[in-house]
């Protein structure tokens, strides 16, 4: 582990959390569809939200942001690393 920071595993954090994060917003999506088809179409046997699953949007969007965090302090590690490796 002489070299910690590379640009593939940065990449991949990146990527990690912006998929993480399209996950929060489709699940916040979803939650709120089944409430506005259920409210508006009085609907009474549409599955609850806790049955399809859908619960838990904060969590994958604050996971998100904090792996964006990281993926950050990665890009800053990065650049202090090629830094280093240049200088003598």
């Amino acid at each position: 582990m002489s070299a910690p920071f590379n640009e593939t595993l940065g990449k991949y954090i990146f990527k990690l959390s912006y998929l993480v994060f399209g996950i929060g917003l489709f699940t916040y999506w979803g939650n709120n569809l089944v409430s506005w088809l259920s409210i508006n179409f009085n609907v009474s046997s549409t599955p609850t939200i806790q049955n399809i699953q859908f619960v838990g949007a904060d969590v994958w969007l604050f996971m998100g942001v904090i792996l964006t965090i990281f993926a950050l302090i990665f890009k800053k590690g990065i650049a202090l690393q090629s830094e280093n490796d240049l200088t003598v």
